[in-house]
């Protein structure tokens, strides 16, 4: 696994408009930041994978990656462009993951279209 060292916070953040976002925070050396995982909700989870029905399982990764991950196109992006093709493909499937272990929902939706086709 690349987290070699393992630092997390739960972080419960009100938006505007009064929703309650919960949000897991997880440092990997390796990116030199924190990862910031949104918990999604059962329908919110339904509802993405709805959304990315027809994508590739390369595509649909990458989708869930970028609705989960709460800072991928900021610090997550920078860091993973500094590292080795091999390195950053591995942060990737280890953030992915992530979102899975905190989502599991996602992950059996996405077995549940993958047995459908």
């Amino acid at each position: 696994m690349v987290v070699s060292r393992l630092l997390y916070s739960h972080l419960r953040i009100n938006s505007a408009k009064g929703v309650v976002m919960k949000i897991y925070q997880i440092y990997v050396p390796e990116l030199a930041t924190y990862i910031k995982y949104k918990v999604l909700d059962p329908e919110n989870i339904d509802s993405l994978i709805d959304d990315l029905d027809t994508k590739s399982p390369k595509d649909f990764k990458l989708a869930v990656l970028e609705h989960v991950v709460y800072n991928v196109k900021s610090d997550i992006t920078d860091s993973l462009r500094l590292m080795s093709r091999e390195a950053a493909e591995r942060c990737v499937d280890a953030m992915y993951n992530g979102c899975v272990m905190l989502n599991p929902r996602i992950r059996y939706r996405s077995l549940d279209r993958a047995c459908l086709c």
